[in-house]
């Protein structure tokens, strides 16, 4: 008798995947916010633009969500050994994704040429800054094209505000950004960026903004492909589009 209990234990198991044994999804997942804006910061609305999106899409999925602010390194490993769950505003590394299961993407990142609108310019290429000064600030990771570019003057400042109001007040003509971080930064500094600032059409550089999943949950692979289904609902119905305008950075594009 208690041979064929053993023997039904062990056909139990073979039938089954590690994933179903592992127990079931965890029903309230922990999103890991920390300070990068409009993306993410604990002062921003709903704490932040893609941790908005983030937490909307998987509260239509059905899950309880809870999201905590902490340090960029200590949100990461976190998520790597699976203390939270959801990982909002993201890059794409490979040895991240040894760790972490990536969407497709949610937010589309470009690094543009910022400038008056009465100061008409058409970006192309490079050689269109070549003996210009433009404004970059302190800690950005720039195109590594336009970093080694010599005939390109930088004029760096501490930060993207300091920019902008060099560009507002004529102390510059030109600033490389992140479009997002710039629009957002604009709208809060002057009441009509809008009118007055440009951002070329064409970028230097693109880069995807994502949302992971630690691989530590049971269910991860099933919660990415869901939550990337979710994402595009939003885009469909206008639910990404009222995000957008409630974080003051409409007219930009969610990546499908």
């Amino acid at each position: 008798m208690a041979l064929r209990r053993f023997l039904c234990f062990v056909l139990f198991v073979f039938m089954f995947p590690a994933h179903v044994l592992a127990g079931p999804p965890v029903q309230t997942l922990i999103i890991a916010n920390s300070n990068w804006s409009p993306y993410k910061g604990e002062g921003l609305l709903n704490g932040g633009l893609i941790t908005d999106i983030t937490r909307q899409a998987l509260v239509r999925m059905g899950y309880n969500v809870s999201v905590v602010t902490v340090p960029w390194k200590r949100a990461l490993s976190g998520t790597y050994d699976g203390i939270y769950h959801v990982l909002p505003a993201v890059w794409y590394t490979q040895e991240r994704a040894q760790r972490l299961a990536y969407g497709s993407g949610v937010l589309e990142g470009r690094i543009v040429i910022v400038t008056r609108q009465d100061n008409p310019f058409f970006f192309n290429d490079l050689s269109d800054l070549s003996g210009k000064r433009v404004g970059v600030a302190a800690g950005w990771a720039y195109p590594p094209a336009f970093m080694d570019a010599a005939d390109i003057i930088k004029d760096e400042a501490h930060d993207l505000d300091s920019n902008l109001r060099k560009l507002a007040f004529g102390r510059l003509e030109y600033v490389i950004a992140e479009e997002i971080a710039a629009r957002y930064t604009a709208t809060k500094l002057f009441a009509e960026a809008a009118g007055f600032l440009n951002y070329s059409a064409k970028p230097l550089q693109k880069n995807t903004l994502h949302v992971a999943f630690s691989k530590k949950l049971a269910n991860h692979e099933d919660l990415r492909e869901k939550f990337q289904v979710e994402v595009e609902a939003m885009r469909r119905d206008g639910t990404v589009d009222l995000i957008l305008k409630a974080h003051g950075v409409n007219g930009l594009k969610i990546t499908e």
